[in-house]
């Protein structure tokens, strides 16, 4: 008998296929590991605990609920719990290049506890999902939704979220069921957004002062790395020094807003980096991820670098104040408008700053985004209530009768869930409709 296509000879799993391999969204370990227990139509923990277990004894000692809820979160970075489960799906699949779909491409350059790298619970991005929802491969977990650098998807600019937007509940690590995409709690998607967070754009930001961004690029790259990140790391700071700070690092610390001995942690005492200094640093010195980490040579930095943004700027000074009302004018000019602390996190101030210098233009941001918040409620409800009417109407039509999981099951396909606000009240009233369910 002939072995299955992508099942290699020795291995207990399909090799399944990863998803992104050298964009920005790279598929993630935990994601892959989800994926592949839906492939082989097992729950992802099932697959942890009877198959994984037995190649690596270490996972066996890890099969304990508040692993799988928050400590696996950890198998997405550059530490031994990545290392390890890295190992037991390569044995399982025959792949090569699982390393790839978590952070061990840089475990000599980050450190190796996680430390300021990884979110503290899963998050995504709703229009991310929703696509891959209509896709004929399906969704899947991007590796860049797992750092904590990274809070809003570069594509749709939407913020990402970390709860449901049904039942308010975050997400485990590792789900107990093998559907990508909605929630491991109440089953509702995933990708709806809740009312605040309808638009949360980020404004102003460009290439090299957007952490997001530049993470995008890392995560692409990370795949076809030549040499140890760590040293690439080194030599790039080495030769900034040199050629911006005439062999000086208070200098050049200096030029990039930042302390003037921030530099000999890693030249000196070769110290593992934090991904935000890695951001800020190539942000100020305005070099991509492929410069500094890929094939290119380490190049030599610009020689009008400037101070990164908050290295000495005024905070209330007039220049703030400008540009805070160029954020607030532009937000009021859309069609739907930011929330106040969207403009005050892209403008780099607090709330009560906009508030106290911009009361005027606060208030009615504030008030036409409430207004307009509570009419897309109001037609969401009434679209919603015509579709579970629908969906009653169409299983009655083929001799069934509507129960509430057969019309919860039809509900779902259109994008929301009987669970939503006053839905199960429209589809009792629909249900108990005179003469609906008479023969």
């Amino acid at each position: 008998m002939d072995r299955p296509a992508g099942l290699a000879p020795g291995t207990a799993l399909y090799g399944l296929e990863p998803v992104g391999l050298g964009t920005p969204q790279r598929e993630s370990l935990r994601g892959y590991l989800v994926r592949l227990a839906v492939e082989h139509c097992v729950r992802p923990r099932e697959m942890v605990a009877r198959v994984l277990a037995e190649l690596e004894p270490d996972i066996a000692r890890w099969t304990y609920a508040s692993f799988f809820a928050r400590h696996a979160l950890t198998i997405d970075g550059a530490g031994h719990y990545a290392g390890v489960f890295v190992r037991a799906l390569g044995a399982a699949t025959g792949r090569k290049d699982l390393a790839t779909l978590s952070m061990l491409p840089w475990s000599s350059l980050f450190p190796s506890n996680g430390q300021a790298l990884l979110a503290r619970q899963p998050r995504w991005c709703p229009e991310c999902l929703r696509e891959g929802a209509l896709a004929s491969g399906g969704a899947h977990w991007q590796l860049r939704w797992s750092l904590v650098a990274v809070d809003r998807c570069t594509e749709h600019s939407v913020a990402l979220q970390d709860r449901c937007a049904h039942c308010g509940k975050s997400q485990p690590a590792i789900p107990r069921h093998p559907q990508i995409g909605w929630c491991d709690h109440c089953l509702s998607p995933l990708f709806d957004i809740a009312d605040g967070d309808l638009a949360s754009a980020s404004f102003g930001t460009d290439a090299w002062g957007d952490g997001a961004l530049y993470i995008d690029q890392l995560v692409a790259v990370q795949g076809d790395l030549i040499c140890e990140p760590r040293e690439r790391w080194l030599a790039f700071v080495e030769h900034a020094v040199q050629a911006l700070g005439q062999g000086e690092r208070a200098a050049l610390c200096r030029k990039m807003g930042l302390q003037p001995r921030a530099l000999n942690a890693w030249l000196r005492r070769k110290d593992r980096v934090s991904l935000e200094a890695v951001i800020r640093v190539c942000s100020a010195l305005q070099r991509s991820a492929d410069e500094v980490f890929g094939a290119a040579s380490v190049p030599a930095p610009a020689q009008n670098t400037a101070p990164m943004r908050g290295g000495q700027l005024t905070r209330h000074g007039p220049e703030i104040r400008l540009r805070a009302a160029g954020f607030l004018s532009e937000a009021l000019r859309q069609d739907m408008p930011p929330s106040l602390r969207e403009v005050a996190a892209a403008a780099g101030v607090s709330r009560g700053f906009l508030r106290y210098w911009f009361g005027k233009q606060a208030a009615q941001l504030t008030g036409r985004r409430r207004s307009i918040m509570a009419q897309w409620r109001e037609e969401r409800a009434v679209q919603r209530t015509a579709q579970v009417e629908a969906a009653v109407l169409e299983l009655v039509g083929q001799g069934k009768f509507p129960g509430r999981k057969l019309v919860e099951s039809a509900v779902r396909r259109r994008g929301f869930s009987l669970l939503d606000a006053g839905m199960l009240e429209a589809y009792r009233a629909v249900i108990c409709r005179p003469g609906l369910l008479r023969s």
